[in-house]
């Protein structure tokens, strides 16, 4: 049975667990030949206060499951889902791209780390 983009980003995320690594933000997902493409920037970041105490990253959705719930959405409201995605942590939210068709244009689908949907906007050619 083939396999849909959220299971490989989840295999693409245990597989850099079981290495030793732990991906970050932005994700781009693509499929390419018949096999899906998934790269991440291994970049590691501290951030410190002016007092010198670390400050704790915040706490976020994890990025399958925010990929889960902007398909759902994709598909609820009929904006396309084409097999080229991108997955950016925000502050606030997860930004969740993807290509609506052959001839371009994209939609953005901004899931909260509440796990909700908080809004989208589309791109059209």
């Amino acid at each position: 049975m083939a396999i849909d983009e959220i299971k490989a980003l989840e295999i693409a995320l245990a597989t850099s667990r079981a290495q030793g690594r732990e991906w970050r933000s932005p994700f781009a997902i693509w499929e390419e030949n018949g096999a899906w493409e998934v790269e991440s920037e291994p970049r590691q970041r501290v951030r410190i206060d002016q007092s010198g105490e670390l400050i704790a990253e915040p706490v976020s959705l994890a990025p399958v499951a925010a990929f889960s719930l902007a398909r759902e959405y994709a598909v609820a409201h009929s904006l396309g889902w084409k097999p080229t995605f991108t997955l950016r942590l925000e502050a606030e939210h997860w930004e969740v791209g993807s290509c609506q068709s052959q001839w371009g244009g994209n939609v953005q689908i901004y899931v909260s780390h509440g796990g909700v949907v908080i809004r989208h906007h589309l791109n059209p050619k």
